[in-house]
């Protein structure tokens, strides 16, 4: 469980899945950790926004040393270096988009309700999103992406 005194840390693209989360998740301990989160966020919506592994990563079967192995499939211990790395980028970049976008300043405290409002100006249609959210495995589940069809 979270301390209700700090912030949670996300991801960048977390703020955008929050908002589409359907209770669906990798396994149970993720989506126990991600309703948790959910539950925080309500109590205290501080948040210091990241471009990389966060509160919701640390219970993902896909996090191997810290990186984001999630387009790699299962992850095999013989996997080499180069292909964790590139598939971790390919994470970062998602961030680093929806920062760019937003206007965010990596590792600032905010209020997640005052993001949602302005993701939600910001990226209401999805043309907008498709370089964010274009090769996410969850974009069909995702009410918050469908939503902008």
């Amino acid at each position: 469980m979270f301390c209700l005194n700090k912030p949670i840390k996300l991801r960048a693209h977390h703020l955008l899945c929050l908002q589409g989360y359907r209770g669906q998740g990798y396994d149970e301990n993720f989506k126990i950790n991600l309703e948790n989160i959910i539950y925080h966020l309500k109590i205290n919506p501080n948040v210091i926004v990241l471009k990389s592994s966060d509160d919701i990563c640390s219970h993902c079967p896909n996090l191997k040393d810290d990186k984001c192995c999630l387009n790699l499939g299962k992850y095999d211990n013989n996997l080499r270096k180069e292909k964790i790395e590139n598939s971790n980028k390919e994470i970062i970049e998602m961030d680093s988009a929806v920062i760019k976008k937003i206007g965010m300043i990596e590792n600032k405290l905010y209020n997640i309700d005052d993001l949602y409002v302005n993701i939600n100006n910001s990226l209401e249609r999805i043309d907008g999103l498709k370089d964010i959210c274009g090769s996410c495995i969850w974009i069909k589940e995702c009410s918050w992406y469908q939503s902008k069809l």
